[in-house]
């Protein structure tokens, strides 16, 4: 059973080599001199995303923007121009640093009282430890969502970098677009408005 299924993906894998070697020939035009192979051709008309050189706009390193964003809030993604993300990074991590400060201050409340408490008062000492464990946890947790935070920005801050050096090509039906034609319904028109991203 093995052997035929490895049989079969041979085949497979031979045919669709075989397809994918098929000559390219571009039509001559007026804009591209005729040429005897396909790379001079494509550099001189580009006709996908991949044929297009590197944008020549300088942008941060991908290492910068990532340390940027570790230790500023939101600057990793300041460098790359993405200035909603960098509003979300700074407002959400500002948020989770004030929780950290507050539960943080409430813990050593909560524990100052339990130390200070006569050790014979079983109840209260029972009492004010549930609430130190409770502030605890909260100023835990609020550690730990300020450390996700910062991961995901600065994965963010990182690929956007690396993205940012490939070519700005954007498709010629992006944007607004909006189109005045007859509708389903006879002696009637419609109006169409889309917005492709």
């Amino acid at each position: 059973m093995s052997r035929l299924l490895l049989l079969i993906s041979s085949i497979l894998l031979i045919s669709c080599t075989a397809f994918g070697q098929e000559n390219v020939a571009l039509p001559d035009t007026a804009d591209s001199p005729k040429t005897d192979t396909l790379f001079p051709a494509v550099s001189m008309n580009p006709r996908t995303y991949s044929e297009l050189p590197l944008d020549s706009v300088p942008y941060q390193n991908p290492t910068v923007a990532l340390f940027n964003s570790m230790l500023v809030p939101g600057l990793g993604q300041i460098g790359n121009k993405s200035y909603i993300k960098a509003g979300i990074a700074i407002v959400s991590e500002s948020i989770f640093i004030g929780a950290i400060v507050h539960w943080a201050k409430k813990t050593r409340d909560a524990k100052a009282a339990f130390d200070a408490v006569d050790p014979d008062s079983v109840d209260i000492r029972g009492t004010l430890y549930n609430t130190y464990s409770d502030y605890k946890d909260k100023r835990n947790f609020y550690s730990w969502m300020l450390g996700t935070a910062v991961f995901l920005s600065m994965f963010d801050a990182y690929v956007d970098a690396h993205l940012r050096q490939f070519p700005a090509f954007r498709n010629r039906d992006e944007g607004l677009s909006w189109d005045i034609g007859p509708a389903d319904k006879p002696e009637s028109f419609a109006l169409k408005i889309a917005w492709n991203f």
